[in-house]
């Protein structure tokens, strides 16, 4: 299975967090904009990439903080309340 780049990644995240909160805007269930926090989070877990520019850093600590990152979308996903 080919990797995401970072700007494919991002795009991908971002589309199907906005589809989810369009969605569930329009049925009323809020709960679905949590789900995309959830998706885009566990992209990040899975799949730990970032940007080129950044290279020039040890590639265990990227990884390791592209994770971290990633829980911490999880977290709000999960513990987040989004409501309009």
């Amino acid at each position: 299975m080919k990797k995401l780049r970072f700007e494919k990644q991002i795009r991908l995240g971002m589309l199907v967090l906005l589809i989810c909160m369009f969605v569930g805007n329009i049925t009323e269930f809020r709960w679905l904009g949590n789900i995309g926090y959830l998706v885009l989070g566990f992209l990040f877990v899975a799949n730990p990439v970032w940007p080129v520019s950044w290279n020039r850093f040890d590639p265990k600590k990227m990884k390791i903080g592209v994770r971290l990152v990633g829980v911490l979308i999880l977290l709000l996903g999960i513990f987040g309340r989004f409501v309009s």
